[in-house]
C-alpha cells in the first residue's frame, strides 16, 4: 500500500458569478483543481437555500454531484428570507465556496 502524502494543489477560480437581491441570491464559482473543474452553486430563495458542487466530467459533457451543503458540515436554513440580509447571504456563501474549495483540495 502506498501511503506517500500527496502534494496539495491549489485551486484556481476560473469563473465567478454573483446576483443578490431583496429576496434571493444566486452564486456561482468553478475552479480548477489540476486538471478538473468544480462548479459550485449557491441559491436561497422562497423561504430555502441549497448549495452543491460538482465536477466536470469532459470526456460526457455532465456535471456530477461531488456534495450539498450538509455534506460540508453546514445545516441548510428553511426560512433564509426572513434572516438573511443581502450581505448575510453574500458571506454565507462566500463560506460554503470556501469549504467545498478545501474539500474539493482535500479531494483530488
Amino acid at each position: 500500500m502506498n501511503t506517500k502524502k500527496r502534494a496539495a494543489t491549489k485551486a484556481v477560480e476560473v469563473l465567478r458569478t454573483a446576483i443578490h437581491e431583496n429576496e434571493r441570491s444566486h452564486d456561482s464559482a468553478i475552479i480548477q483543481i489540476g486538471d478538473k473543474k468544480v462548479k459550485m452553486v449557491y441559491q436561497a430563495y422562497n423561504a430555502s437555500e441549497k448549495f452543491t458542487a460538482s465536477v466536470f466530467s469532459g470526456s460526457q459533457n455532465q456535471l456530477n454531484l461531488l456534495f450539498d451543503m450538509m455534506d460540508l458540515g453546514v445545516k441548510p436554513e428553511r426560512r433564509a428570507y426572513i434572516f438573511f440580509t443581502e450581505e448575510e447571504r453574500r458571506k454565507r456563501a462566500n463560506l460554503l465556496i470556501a469549504l467545498a474549495e478545501e474539500a474539493c483540495t482535500a479531494l483530488f
